[in-house]
């Protein structure tokens, strides 16, 4: 279940990692793991799941058609 200390530890985390000049993109994807990890129950297992997750998105992330055409268009020409 997701608690509200989970909740503020996050927000402070991630108003931390911003104001030590951390990209937002990464401090928001650090934040994110640490929840998921937080959530899920922080033993081994929710490790191997965020691991898991963070590999899903970023494959449906590089998977777009876009990348696909583009450089293949760039190629032909």
């Amino acid at each position: 279940m997701f608690e509200v200390n989970t909740a503020v530890l996050l927000i402070i985390s991630l108003v931390v990692l911003v104001a030590i000049g951390v990209h937002i993109a990464i401090a928001l994807g650090m934040t994110s793991a640490l929840g998921i990890f937080l959530v899920t129950g922080a033993d081994s297992y929710a490790f191997d799941t965020v691991q898991r997750m963070l590999a899903a998105t970023a494959y449906e992330a590089i998977r777009a058609y876009v990348f696909a055409v583009i450089p293949l268009f760039m190629l032909m020409g």
